[in-house]
């Protein structure tokens, strides 16, 4: 169940457990995530604490949050207010991607090796190409982006070698109409070639920077 804690014109929702530690299970994050969503369909703007913060009672929460890091509270909150987060991911088809592959300069016509560093090479080779080719396609989705989102947190290390684009976007909710035309042009112009995958609305972790310590 969940509860609120008000100090004036800040209001913080948590709930009640005996517990000293809570485990960030799958089951355990679902209802966290599943929380977090709920209140954002009630209240609009929030900040989402990291999971597992616990406090001995109210008042350390009203004291050691809603009082003393009042002012970075309502900072936070002001900067994203009408905003929210959506994730963003491009994938290739395997068997489409090392097809683009062997068709680059580098790799084509390249003859099968057996030794060991002859195979390290290619494999370097082989690599270096995959890299371009997730940059290439990268930069054309953030050009077909470009003008939808207020700011981008990209994943710099791929989920897998197919992944061109695994990315975090802070979006004014009121375009969110035209950031989702945008993201249907690009899935459009890479039909056949891409799978697009949009996540949200989410609530705005990957753009806040609050830390709370409550110990």
């Amino acid at each position: 169940n969940l509860e609120v804690i008000t100090v004036g014109d800040l209001v913080a929702v948590v709930s009640e457990t005996d517990a000293t530690r809570i485990r960030p299970s799958r089951v355990n994050m679902s209802a966290h995530q599943r929380a977090l969503e709920h209140i954002m369909m009630q209240r609009g703007a929030i900040l989402p604490m990291r999971f597992g913060i616990i406090a001995t009672n109210e008042a350390a929460i009203a004291d050691q949050i809603l009082i003393a890091r009042a002012d970075d509270l309502r900072a936070w909150l002001a900067r994203m207010h009408g905003k929210q987060e959506l994730g963003l991911k491009a994938s290739w088809p395997r068997e489409t991607l090392f097809a683009q592959a062997r068709q680059h300069p580098d790799l084509a016509g390249l003859s099968p090796v057996t030794d060991v560093n002859s195979q390290i090479a290619v494999g370097q080779q082989v690599e270096a190409v995959l890299q371009q080719i997730h940059q290439e396609t990268a930069t054309q989705i953030w050009a077909m982006l470009e003008g939808t989102y207020v700011d981008a947190r990209t994943n710099d290390q791929p989920l897998d070698e197919t992944t061109s684009l695994n990315t975090a976007l802070l979006i004014d909710a009121a375009a969110q109409d035209a950031f989702e035309a945008a993201v249907e042009a690009c899935d459009a112009h890479f039909s056949g070639v891409l799978t697009f995958k949009l996540v949200g609305p989410l609530p705005v972790y990957t753009f806040v920077d609050l830390a709370i310590d409550l110990a």
